[in-house]
């Protein structure tokens, strides 16, 4: 295992915390009396495990001080890419349902099915899109 340690912290002897990156994934190694566990996060999570560290360490973001300042650029980061998640995600649950809409169309007169959005041409994909959206605005009406 390929390690490349980014921070250690000690305590006391024998207690520590080391931030690593562990064959490409970071981790949280944490050793309290000389047994450690380690514990793997998505790369995707690092500004919410850096954030959760400076909270815990009682920045809560004050503009004037330099890490007041990273706390509030961290919480601002974390926010937009939440949002560009659930857009994302939403855009995936509508292309997945105008696939559908496609498939059933398709089956109907007798052509071959799509087992992927993005295999459709253009007018199609632009077409089951506004079926799904209408779908949907028709299922919110009820």
């Amino acid at each position: 295992m390929s390690t490349t340690k980014h921070l250690i912290l000690t305590e006391r002897p024998g207690t520590h915390i080391e931030i690593v990156n562990a064959d490409g994934r970071p981790a949280i190694i944490v050793t309290d009396n000389y047994k450690s566990t380690m514990a793997y996060f998505a790369p995707e999570n690092g500004a919410k495990t850096a954030l959760a560290i400076l909270e815990a360490a009682g920045f809560v973001g004050d503009e004037n001080m330099f890490t007041g300042l990273a706390v509030a650029n961290l919480r601002d980061h974390i926010e937009e890419q939440e949002h560009i998640t659930a857009e994302a995600k939403e855009q995936a649950e509508l292309e997945a349902e105008a696939l559908e809409f496609y498939n059933v169309g398709a089956s109907t007169v007798g052509i071959e099915g799509s087992e992927v959005f993005y295999d459709l041409r253009l007018n199609d994909q632009k077409v089951f899109l506004a079926v799904a959206r209408k779908a949907r605005e028709m299922r919110a009406e009820k």
